[in-house]
């Protein structure tokens, strides 16, 4: 995975539809210190679009949602950045 990639993982395998944005885990690698990032999650209808941002400060990532989705994670996959918020 390329550095500052944002990758949005489903929380369901067995089959291809599903509720998208529900329970979704957002993995951030290799954010370099003062970047920023975004990725768009659509609902399973192609709709509704969320979007993400995640921008890192020193060891902080701060991912920001244009709105709020339940169940939502985010992890860092790096060595460096410790700490993930998630504000709306």
């Amino acid at each position: 995975v390329r550095p500052g990639t944002i990758l949005p993982v489903g929380s369901t395998e067995t089959r291809p539809d599903y509720e998208y944005q529900k329970d979704l885990t957002l993995r951030i690698y290799e954010l370099p210190d003062g970047c920023s990032s975004s990725v768009t999650v659509y609902d399973e209808y192609g709709e509704k679009p969320v979007t993400a941002e995640a921008s890192r400060r020193g060891n902080t990532v701060t991912v920001t949602l244009s709105q709020p989705l339940p169940g939502l994670k985010a992890a860092y996959a790096g060595r460096d950045a410790k700490d993930v918020k998630v504000v709306y």
